[in-house]
């Protein structure tokens, strides 16, 4: 049943998620985020009332916007230099306007020095830790990202899980949150996961072809058999290209498409990897599938304009993972009898069948709606590759969601297959 129970979460928030306005307070965060990050040196771009930089990237879906950065001092204080009065207001603009949860990393490549000596002594924690919390509340952030790249040995390891714990700590009186930012070579420390509400998984810069989609797969996996919790993971995904022999070479995605046009399925060009639209929407539904808290990218600024942007990809994917979800509800919805959405009535001999399947199995047939709702979800929402629909899955089947379609005359299609497979291929 625990399937059941993630399908009504998902559905909750997905939901949510697609009717986002621009609104007030920001909620609770939903199951399914989209954490985006936003370096300082962007900030001066960004457009507040429509929440756009350069006029190019829109907000819209984007569940947490994380500032980066500031720099632990090596005494344990905090450097917020970068945090100007001006970058700051805008910061607090957008929260305001776009319902979102505002975060702050500290840390990151070339802003981690402090780290060590702060980590590995316990008077400094405390410090660090009074430091951080204060500056949460009085700039009004929801939260802390912790980005050390990286602890160099086990001292500095168990220094980090102890600085995570009492941040933790800290934190919870007054309901801030806390994320930590690992390289997938790391090794999670089941302390630091503990005290964290989410790890977001830098699944890119491997060597060679730096951020396939197998690559992903398999840097989640080795978190998950680590003991992270999947509801805490969110997947990083790039919005930038690397070389596959010279990896110091960089290119945003979006100075690639001026330069090289890729199509949507292309990731590489000229000796450079990267995350195409197709890629990030089918690591965006892996994401799904493993029920992970979401997906992370890094980072905004290197986005494209228009129907080439790659968080366009990602809100997509999202939304008309609400639209299956949604229609599949409706389905479930019709009730206990021989309808399904309310308005497709089933055959005889398949009405029969179920309730032949529900006796069998000491089902009601509301039980046995329910198991057919949770295959056809997981077969044609979280494994479109193994889908009896080709992809792309969600454009040729519930693409017409906005206007008249036929969903309802294909669930009871749907209905029939998924009915006998299921039995047929788990009949205990």
């Amino acid at each position: 049943m625990s399937v059941l129970i993630f399908l009504a979460t998902l559905l909750f928030s997905l939901l949510a998620f697609a009717s986002r306005a621009h609104a007030a307070p920001a909620p609770p965060s939903p199951p399914f985020r989209v954490v985006a990050y936003l370096p300082d040196y962007r900030v001066g771009t960004l457009d507040p009332a429509s929440g756009s930089l350069d006029g190019v990237t829109d907000l819209d879906g984007v569940t947490d916007l994380v500032f980066f950065s500031l720099e632990p001092t090596s005494d344990g204080g905090l450097d917020s230099a970068r945090l100007t009065p001006a970058i700051a207001a805008k910061l607090q603009d957008v929260k305001r306007r776009r319902a979102l949860h505002l975060w702050v990393t500290v840390g990151g490549w070339e802003r981690s020095a402090g780290f060590a000596p702060v980590a590995t002594d316990a008077a400094k924690r405390s410090r660090f830790v009074r430091a951080v919390t204060q500056f949460c509340l009085s700039r009004h952030f929801d939260g802390a990202d912790f980005d050390w790249e990286h602890p160099a040995n086990a001292p500095e390891e168990a220094g980090y899980a102890a600085l995570l714990a009492e941040t933790h700590r800290a934190f919870a009186p007054h309901g801030l949150r806390l994320s930590v930012t690992l390289a997938p070579w790391q090794k999670p420390d089941p302390a630091g996961v503990a005290a964290v509400d989410t790890v977001n998984l830098m699944a890119y810069d491997h060597p060679g072809r730096h951020s396939t989609l197998a690559q992903a797969q398999a840097d989640v996996a080795g978190f998950l058999r680590q003991g992270v919790p999947p509801q805490k993971l969110c997947l990083g995904l790039p919005f930038y290209g690397r070389g596959i022999a010279l990896p110091d070479t960089a290119l945003a995605y979006a100075d690639i498409l001026r330069q090289y046009h890729p199509a949507p399925a292309v990731d590489e060009v000229n000796g450079l990897y990267f995350n195409g639209p197709e890629t990030i929407r089918q690591k965006t539904r892996y994401a799904l599938a493993q029920r992970l808290g979401g997906v992370m990218v890094w980072e905004l600024g290197q986005d494209a304009p228009g129907d080439k942007s790659l968080l366009k990809a990602i809100q997509k994917t999202i939304r008309q993972a609400a639209v299956v979800l949604q229609d599949a509800s409706l389905w479930y919805n019709g009730g206990e009898g021989e309808t399904i959405m309310g308005s497709v009535r089933l055959d005889p001999k398949t009405a029969e069948k179920v309730r032949q399947v529900a006796a069998i199995k000491g089902l009601t047939l509301s039980e046995v709606h329910r198991l057919a709702l949770a295959e056809y979800c997981e077969r044609e929402l979280v494994e479109p590759k193994t889908s009896r629909y080709d992809d792309p899955f969600y454009d040729d089947i519930f693409g017409a969601i906005e206007g008249p379609h036929d969903m309802a005359a294909r669930s009871g299609e749907i209905y029939r297959e998924v009915m006998d497979d299921k039995y047929r291929r788990h009949p205990d």
